[in-house]
């Protein structure tokens, strides 16, 4: 909110025909610089919507009804947004590059990054916050012919490192190692307790890799039950740790949602999003 006068004069002097808001404490400048100037806002959910306080709900509801589109990325956040305006509010999910995932063998992505090669790997893509529950990954590392991998930086990542257990904690990579760990890996696991359109399941969908999620906010609408990975029980580590050896044990299941998934990621490719978002292609 400090930064709020600072936006307003950048806005006002840039001059643009839109303004892209995605968080409602940013939109109150894209509001106000819309006020002066008459150049509309877009506002796009880009998390979860989370109304902590009263002032935040004054916020939401000033933010969401003065936009001139309100998009949201799930069926779940449209439902929530919706009690602020009565306006349209436009589903465009969240997008993926597909062509930067699933271009490794996995014997090369495991050299590359120093996985073995004759167990499962079971990685977690996430970072280390307590609404991201790694510490349920943590506990579901129950098997000892499995390697289990967590991506990710974070707050909690040193507590978390202290009881790792099984789990191989590499923390932050860079970027371009993303794709080589999901393409090093066997599954892909997501313990959140609250989710907006999880990037990383997206990414393991694109990379071919069955997904293990909880069904929470808007991660079944991505991933169906028993099609493209198996859904959880929100906060048990006992359900994610079952539904991996689901996929585990059944490699025929497992491939049949792999393949699956990697056709599913197109529809969700950048092209697709900055279409719906814009009514263009807007890459060069």
């Amino acid at each position: 909110m400090a930064d709020t006068p600072v936006i307003i004069r950048d806005i006002i002097k840039t001059k643009p025909n839109l303004i892209h808001v995605q968080a409602p404490y940013l939109g109150v400048a894209a509001m106000l610089a819309s006020r002066r100037t008459g150049i509309p806002y877009l506002f796009y959910e880009r998390g979860g919507v989370y109304v902590l306080s009263a002032a935040t709900e004054i916020i939401y509801r000033m933010v969401v009804r003065s936009a001139k589109r309100v998009v949201a990325q799930t069926e779940h956040q449209r439902q929530a947004l919706r009690k602020y305006t009565g306006e349209l509010v436009e589903v465009i999910p969240n997008g993926v590059d597909v062509e930067r995932f699933g271009n490794m063998s996995k014997r090369a992505a495991r050299e590359a990054v120093g996985l073995p090669l004759d167990k499962k790997v079971v990685l977690s893509v996430g970072r280390c916050r307590p609404e991201k529950a790694i510490g349920d990954f943590v506990k579901a590392a129950i098997r000892e012919d499995v390697t289990y991998v967590a991506v990710g930086d974070g707050p909690e990542l040193r507590r978390l490192r202290e009881k790792s257990g099984r789990v191989m904690f590499v923390g932050a990579v860079p970027n371009e190692q993303v794709p080589v760990y999901l393409c090093a890996a066997d599954v892909l696991v997501n313990t959140s307790k609250s989710e907006g359109f999880p990037m990383a399941v997206l990414e393991g969908m694109a990379s071919g890799l069955p997904i293990v999620a909880p069904k929470v906010c808007g991660i079944p609408e991505i991933v169906w039950d028993r099609v493209h990975g198996i859904l959880t029980k929100p906060g048990s580590w006992q359900s994610t740790a079952d539904a991996v050896n689901v996929i585990l044990d059944n490699p025929g299941v497992a491939l049949e949602m792999g393949t699956g998934n990697r056709e599913r990621a197109k529809a969700y490719s950048w092209g697709n999003v900055v279409r719906k978002l814009y009514g263009r292609d807007l890459t060069p």
